[in-house]
Formats: structure tokens, sequence, C-alpha cells
């Protein structure tokens, strides 16, 4: 960790500064005495807040302390100890400053080389920064107090601090002292948590119980019957349970206790062309988000396991219970996510009917154009079809999307 003081003219120090040239110079040039002894009154207390603005910085230190991964959209906090080592003089007007850029080591999808090159020569010049700063009015000798900040990061991907900024200006606003501390940080931000609605959850949660699905009701009578329910369409004529339909006046039928919560898939198709828009890459975002908010929803429900798919050349999988560390796993992955200019379609439905059980409930999400109906992939579709057609996906630039999900 190294440790740089340096000092410099405030923007009012610079003002001061030309104001005293512009009275000494016309004091040399005239030869007035008076001026050469305004000149010499000004001098001074640039001089004073130079020295006093580095004494008060000497024996000063700062930690930054640990944090944790957040939301777009949510606040991080970020906390920093500050401490005086020295035993009779205090700090005054301290400044604490962050300096965070997104880190852009690897370039997306579709960017050759030659350009990634250019790009990375660009951003010498035009650098985007996102700068957070917090203050401390007063730290007294041989004290130690805990100062904060909180900044709202509006994309996910990983954030780096590469130092820590100290500053004053006491006691005049005329010269700063600044510490510049080397201490290399890093922030993972997950994609933005947004709100399913009422209409995904009677969809998903039709999925896993297995209404509206023939090949469970066929095999219904493998498990203990518990309750009896209004008959749907699909639904056997041979489980209705004529004694409540004479008494309801409607059709009711047997339901039956599944031996096993089933496995809930969720397929991304991180799709992206070789130039997109903003349009486009607004709905490859909130193609990501939609998908980690099912995953924190899907986790909080009866299910078997959980898995995700991600429909790239890579072809990444992840399956586990529906348990903190592997939604945490997964969602600190999908914040790495870079997009996808091919199809990986038909090998991430091969690699569906390889990995996953043909009674799993999958559910593929996808940022390519167009305007299908959103429907969950029904038990045994796996087996129907070796790649991922378009009835089975939900398009982010479809108008039912916005029926399941908001950003808000």
């Amino acid at each position: 960790m190294s440790y740089q003081l340096q000092a410099r003219l405030t923007r009012e120090g610079w003002y001061y500064l030309a104001v005293l040239v512009f009275i000494v110079g016309g004091a040399a040039l005239c030869h007035v005495n008076l001026l050469v002894v305004l000149g010499g009154m000004m001098l001074a207390p640039l001089l004073i807040n130079w020295r006093l603005s580095l004494a008060s910085m000497r024996g000063v230190s700062i930690r930054p302390l640990p944090f944790r991964a957040v939301h777009a959209g949510q606040p991080l906090i970020a906390e920093f100890e500050i401490s005086n080592e020295r035993r009779w003089f205090a700090a005054w007007l301290l400044t604490v400053e962050d300096r965070w850029t997104m880190d852009r080591s690897v370039p997306p999808a579709g960017v050759t080389p030659l350009f990634a090159r250019l790009r990375d020569v660009a951003e010498l010049f035009h650098s985007v920064q996102t700068v957070a700063t917090t203050f401390c009015p007063h730290l007294g000798p041989g004290e130690s107090v805990r100062v904060h900040y909180e900044l709202v990061f509006s994309r996910r991907g990983q954030y780096r601090s590469p130092a820590v900024r100290l500053r004053t200006c006491f006691p005049l606003g005329l010269v700063e002292a600044e510490v510049l501390i080397a201490v290399p940080r890093a922030v993972l931000i997950l994609p933005r948590i947004g709100r399913l609605s009422a209409e995904w959850t009677h969809r998903i949660a039709a999925a896993i119980s297995g209404e509206g699905e023939p090949q469970l009701r066929q095999r219904a009578s493998d498990g203990d019957f518990f309750a009896v329910r209004p008959w749907q369409a699909g639904d056997s004529t041979r489980w209705l349970h004529w004694r409540t339909t004479a008494r309801a006046g409607r059709p009711m039928v047997k339901q039956f206790e599944r031996e096993a919560s089933r496995m809930v898939a969720i397929v991304l198709d991180p799709y992206l062309p070789p130039t997109p828009t903003a349009g486009e890459q607004a709905r490859l975002e909130g193609a990501i988000s939609f998908v980690c908010t099912a995953l924190a929803d899907l986790a909080q429900r009866d299910v078997g396991q959980l898995a995700v798919l991600i429909a790239s050349a890579e072809q990444q999988c992840w399956v586990g219970s529906r348990s903190p560390v592997f939604l945490e796993e997964v969602l600190a992955q999908l914040a790495l996510l870079k997009s996808e200019t091919n199809d990986h379609r038909s090998a991430a439905g091969a690699k569906l009917e390889a990995e996953l059980p043909a009674s799993a409930c999958v559910l593929v999400v996808s940022s390519r154009p167009g305007s299908d109906e959103p429907e969950i992939l029904p038990p045994g579709a796996i087996e129907q079809t070796s790649s991922l057609s378009a009835q089975h996906t939900i398009r982010v630039a479809s108008a039912e999307f916005s029926s399941l999900y908001s950003l808000e």
C-alpha cells in the first residue's frame, strides 16, 4: 500500500495567485512601495495555507472496510476508518474520494481485436468514472472515526477503484493537500432485481404443480389423494369426483400429491447483433434481469432443484439446490455475462436433453426480436425436440413480457 502526499492550488487559489501576480507586477513596474507591502501581505496567507494543509495530513491514515456485492439500482455502502496518529494536532475538513471505473478487460462478443485496441485507446481520452465522496469535519488527536457514502450503480458488471484519495484545504481553501493511498479494490454489481406480476405467479405455480399437463395426470394415481379442485381443460374424465361435482354444481376432479418436487430449468439466450442499438442492449439487460428475478422467486418456492443454462459457445450450466449459496454463485456469473451474436439454441437443447430429466420444467428467456407468446415448457418437451423453438420462449421484445415482469 503506497502513500503519496502532495499539495496543489485550488481553483480559488489560482484566482488568488493571479491577483497577487498582478499586484506584484504593478509594484515592480510602477515602483509603488505600498503595492510591494500589499503583495507581501497577500503572499503570507498562501504560504501559511500551504504549510498547515500539509502538516494536517501527516499522521492521518485511512483504511477501507470490506463490502458485499449489491444489485444494480441498489445503494452500495462503502465505509472507511480514518485515524489520526498524532498526539497534539487535529485534522479538519477531511474529504474522502473514490473513483470507480467499469472493468472492460474482456471485450464483448462480436468485437474484433483491432476494434478492441482502438476502443481502449479512445477510453484513455474519454474514460467514464463514477466519483463518490464523503466528509469528516474534525478528527481529534489520537481519534479514529468511521465515515461512509452510498453509491448507486445503474449497470451490472465489475467495477474497480485503484486508490483512495484523502484531501483537505484547511484553513483558507487556497491550497489543497492530498494523500493518495493505493488500495486496489473491486466490487461486483449483480443484475438488477425487478418485480414479477401475479400472472407470473399463476403460471409458474401451475407449471411446478403440473396443472394442465396430461402426462402428469396420467401418472396421478402414483401419488396419494389429498384434495379436490375444479376441472380444467385437459383433465382426464377418469379423475372426476362425482359426489363433489353433484354437490358443487360444476365438474370437480381429484388431485393427487406428487412424490417429489420438480426441477425447474431456465435457459437464457443472450443474443445481441454485432452492431447493437441502445434498445437491443436494453432488451439483453432486461432478459438477464428477468432471469435473476425469476431465480430469486423460484428459490422461495417448493422446487426440487434449479438449473440455469446459457445458450452460448461455452454452454455454461449450473445445477443445484435452491440455496442462497447456489443463487449467489449464479448471479455472480450472470453479472459478468457477455452477449452472443451466433445462434446456440440447438446446442443448448441437446445439452438439456442429455443432462436434465424429462419431467423438468424448462423456461427459455431470449433477447431476440419477436412477439411470440411466453410459455413454459411442459414435461417431456425436451424429448419432443432437440432445439428450443419459438413457442417455448419468453421474448423480451414481445408485448406479453410486460405482463410478467417490470423493473419497478
